[in-house]
């Protein structure tokens, strides 16, 4: 017997009465908090194929990073260099193997990998849940659904930007906000999150 789910929405925001089916009547994932999207669920399969493949393959503990089906980055474990390690802001905490290969795959493209999905090939180490924390992911168990507009505090506005659009509906609207309007920018909440995937 078929087991469904409605989905939060379908490819994009707007696509209501998405569902996914489960042939075999076993859903294959668990929404621990919130509800899965489309595209929630076509990320989950992405990373944890690849993370699983990579380990497969290579014989070594392996993790993914995936956002809107578009790999930020995957690795396998190896020792974390100095090097590696200030540009990616970690510290001398002896990750595990499986936290070594997360903040490899992290570190490969750590502003794509705001609001990733992380595909692990071993169960979470402690010290990998301590790293995975410190981030932002749209799941392996939590999912967050706002978009990111990189404009902080300390904002200057670049010669050419005269106008962002964005969707809204973030919890630091007000703040973005507020320093678009000091740096000179018109901020426009659109209502409306279309992606390309």
């Amino acid at each position: 017997m078929t087991t469904e789910w409605p989905l939060e929405y379908g490819l994009n925001p707007h696509q209501g009465d998405a569902r996914a089916a489960f042939p075999d009547g076993k859903p294959w994932l668990e929404a621990l908090n919130g509800q899965v999207g489309y595209i929630n669920l076509l990320d989950a399969l992405k990373t944890w194929g690849l993370a699983r493949e990579l380990a497969k393959t290579l014989g070594s503990p392996s993790a993914a990073s995936i956002k809107h089906v578009h790999p930020a980055g995957a690795a396998v474990a190896r020792p974390l260099d100095e090097a590696f390690r200030a540009a990616n802001q970690l510290d001398d905490e002896n990750l595990s193997s499986i936290g070594a290969a997360y903040a490899r795959a992290r570190g490969g493209d750590r502003i794509a990998s705001f609001g990733e999905f992380i595909g692990l090939s071993e169960p979470v180490a402690e010290s990998c849940a301590r790293l995975i924390t410190t981030g932002r992911r749209s799941g392996s168990a939590a999912v967050s659904r706002r978009a990111f507009t990189p404009l902080g505090q300390r904002a200057r506005r670049p010669s050419s930007v005269a106008v962002i659009a964005q969707p809204g509906g973030s919890k630091q609207d007000a703040t973005v906000t507020e320093a678009a309007d000091r740096a000179g920018i018109a901020m426009v909440h659109t209502g409306l999150r279309l992606f390309w995937h």
